[in-house]
């Protein structure tokens, strides 16, 4: 049987996603919910410590734990959408951080991960996206330099669609993406460092992005901490 402060994080979790506890409202006191769940204040204080590191509620000094907006956020993954037209979309509170910005040589490791060819030149522009103050996602960019010169730290900060279409005047063509769960790797639990220690895994978006004249000029590995997202298609059956 598993430990019970879990079966108590659960019980509450699951109440938070129900909207029994909304988002703003406060949970029972500890002292209440230790008398109603007949065990210690110290397996109450252990299970609401793990719906804090999730996120779901956040401890308010003299009031208690106040319950956090938590709906998954939904990407589309049948759309060539920039994460700045979903941030708009879906009205989200959001700090993008360059955390690399740099010119590389595409060696043998980069051709085969990316496509590019080999020895030519590419962006290589590693970015965290913070919503509503948790670090989310992971967006680590290749981009070709001779099909998209002149890229700079400040455009990498903003949009690099909106470069691409309105200021190199390009038309972005079509994606092709894969989705994988891979193990967290040291860097990804330094970039996120606000994770759940248990968590040691990342839904990984990754595709490679084309002109419509077909040229490459993209390739995009997107790391989103599973607890925050989920993901939707549209899909419609063919006869054969």
């Amino acid at each position: 049987m598993a430990e019970l402060y879990k079966q108590l994080y659960q019980e509450l979790k699951d109440a938070i996603l129900d909207e029994k506890y909304p988002a703003d409202s406060f949970l029972p006191s500890e002292s209440t919910l230790a008398t109603s769940h007949n065990c210690s204040r110290d397996t109450v204080r252990k299970a609401l410590l793990a719906l804090e590191a999730e996120g779901y509620i956040q401890k308010q000094r003299g009031r208690g734990s106040q319950v956090l907006q938590h709906k998954l956020r939904t990407f589309p993954l049948n759309g060539l959408t920039s994460y700045q037209e979903i941030k708009k979309f879906q009205h989200l509170d959001t700090q993008t951080l360059v955390k690399t910005f740099e010119i590389i040589s595409v060696d043998e490791p980069l051709h085969k991960l990316t496509g590019f060819a080999l020895n030519s030149e590419v962006y290589h522009i590693v970015r965290v996206r913070i919503i509503n103050g948790l670090t989310s996602i992971i967006d680590i960019d290749y981009l070709s330099v001779d099909v998209i010169p002149g890229l700079t730290r400040e455009i990498a900060s903003q949009s690099l669609y909106a470069y691409i279409e309105h200021e190199l005047n390009l038309q972005i063509g079509y994606s092709e993406k894969q989705i994988t769960c891979p193990r967290l790797s040291s860097q990804d639990r330094e970039l996120m460092p606000d994770l759940p220690a248990d968590e040691n895994r990342v839904i990984q978006v990754e595709s490679n992005s084309y002109l419509t004249d077909t040229t490459q000029f993209q390739h995009t590995l997107s790391k989103h901490r599973p607890d925050q997202f989920k993901f939707d298609e549209f899909a419609r059956r063919q006869s054969y």
